[in-house]
């Protein structure tokens, strides 16, 4: 058999492997790529793998995963420290752990002494040690633990917001505690799905391969906390930034994430019209009772193609006709109070022009259901036509072959 030929075989069947089994790994341990053998292992990490053969040097050359969490122990028996390897499906290839002593930052290849389940994420084992001191977390922009920061202090059981200049944060950096455990989440409330991390993990130059637990990876991750602060509590219970100690006349508040999460913005509207900084975000807004109208472009113009919502004053069939056509606007530019005359104004409904109104798509609605069931009537009503001919059809037919044979029979 050829070496090509027996690669194709190898990897067909590790991958059929890797399909099969709900909890599974391969851990290569050879440090030359394309050389097959005793060094590369397939293990079910639904129970306590207590020793891992190494190379030379104990070096861990590649860890093929199909992205269920396991624990990674560097000594046998699956006892001590871990790291809880929560990650994407593929192959990690040269692994190496990552801590700072200061700014030194110390990676050393990755040592597996033995492998095994992952704990829940609520277990208390996951930051067995963690005195809870004070943790700086710093995530870089940039893919080689550079470009824009951002740097956190994690010193309380609060929900700490990341901000950043881009998309994500490929790097993080943990310091200043050398047994900290924190948490990464996928929503700015903390209540959403995370993982956890520690210093001495591996790949925290590339937080992409890490999964928290969604669709989303640690690089995209909304909020940072530390472990456990979050565990069991539901989202009403994670209260947001509070709200101004004072309420100004005429002000409202923007907050950058949906649900009143995120830093909060006070805006005073008592001279008009106010044009909003286009570099923040303004997903949710608290008017306090006031009516207040939004606008897609600057100044509070009104321009065909360009979406107003008005939050106050209208019929409920307006916001119908807002939420199911998607015509308010999304970034909004400006913003000012509601006149007198508008707080009691008529929308385009009430003035006689064509909306999408709830009696409207009520209406629509049991057209289309009445047109469903006349589509499944006249097929319900084909298949039992189809059928009462067929068994007409076949009875003519047998007849007809009853006959011929009778006439060929001869008489006695």
């Amino acid at each position: 058999m050829s070496t090509n030929s027996f690669k194709f075989y190898y990897f067909t069947l590790t991958s059929i492997l890797l399909a099969c089994s709900t909890n599974s790994i391969i851990i290569h341990t050879n440090s030359w790529p394309g050389v097959y053998g005793e060094y590369e292992k397939y293990y079910n990490t639904s129970y306590c793998n207590p020793t891992i053969p190494t190379a030379p040097g104990g070096r861990i050359y590649k860890i093929e995963t199909i992205g269920k969490c396991f624990n990674i122990y560097p000594q046998e028996n699956c006892t001590g420290s871990f790291i809880r390897a929560s990650m994407y499906v593929r192959p990690l290839n040269d692994l190496k752990t990552y801590h700072w002593v200061g700014d030194d930052l110390i990676k050393e290849d990755l040592r597996i002494g033995s492998v095994g389940p992952c704990f829940d994420r609520c277990d208390p084992r996951n930051w067995k040690g963690d005195e809870k001191h004070p943790v700086e977390v710093t995530f870089y922009e940039g893919h080689h633990l550079d470009g824009n920061t951002t740097t956190i202090m994690v010193d309380t059981d609060d929900c700490f917001l990341i901000t950043r200049h881009s998309y994500d944060s490929p790097g993080m950096k943990i310091s200043g505690d050398a047994n900290a455990c924190i948490e990464l989440h996928s929503a700015p409330s903390c209540g959403g799905e995370f993982t956890q991390f520690r210093p001495g993990y591996i790949e925290l130059n590339a937080l992409n391969k890490w999964s928290l637990g969604d669709i989303n990876d640690a690089a995209t991750a909304f909020a940072v906390s530390r472990c456990g602060a979050f565990c069991n509590k539901s989202v009403p219970l994670i209260n947001p930034d509070p709200l101004p100690t004072a309420l100004e006349k005429n002000m409202v508040t923007f907050y950058d994430y949906f649900g009143y999460y995120g830093h909060p913005t006070n805006i005073n509207l008592s001279a008009g019209c106010v044009k909003l900084d286009e570099t923040k975000a303004h997903r949710s807004i608290r008017t306090y009772g006031q009516c207040v109208v939004l606008y897609a472009l600057e100044g509070c113009k009104v321009t065909r193609g360009y979406h107003v919502l008005q939050t106050g004053g209208k019929s409920r069939d307006y916001y119908v006709q807002k939420l199911l056509t998607g015509t308010s606007p999304y970034y909004p530019l400006s913003i000012r109070l509601c006149g007198k005359d508008e707080e009691e104004d008529r929308d385009d409904c009430d003035a006689g022009r064509f909306c999408l109104t709830t009696s409207n798509l009520w209406g629509i609605i049991l057209f289309l259901f009445g047109g469903m069931v006349l589509i499944s009537l006249s097929a319900l009503g084909g298949v039992l036509i189809y059928k009462l001919f067929e068994k007409h059809a076949h009875r003519g037919n047998t007849a007809g072959l009853d006959v011929v044979y009778k006439a060929e029979v001869p008489n006695v």
